[in-house]
């Protein structure tokens, strides 16, 4: 599905957006990643309530994680993807 060329269909979204839980599961037995594991469930939450899993909002998501989600947006935007072409870096700036 990543490297798919065309649009994901509903199916194919739904079980891409679960990926944050199942990377907090992964990590859950491991008891030194314990305060880690909500920055890693909420990394693809968005400040205006439209990421996922969980659709929070604002300051209820870890700061940790809307720097991951920024970082991430910033290289998805930057880096040729098999549906489209690279951003120059200003205009993924304006974004």
């Amino acid at each position: 599905m990543l490297a798919k060329p065309g649009p994901l269909t509903d199916g194919e979204r739904k079980l891409i957006e679960k990926h944050p839980e199942l990377g907090e599961r992964i990590i859950a037995p491991i008891d030194r990643l314990e305060e880690v594991r909500p920055i890693v469930r909420h990394c693809h939450e968005r400040y205006d309530g439209l990421g996922y899993p969980d659709r929070m909002v604002g300051e209820d998501i870890p700061l940790e994680s809307r720097i991951i989600f920024v970082c991430d947006a910033y290289h998805a935007m930057t880096t040729d993807r098999p549906y489209r072409k690279k951003l120059p870096t200003a205009e993924a700036l304006r974004r």
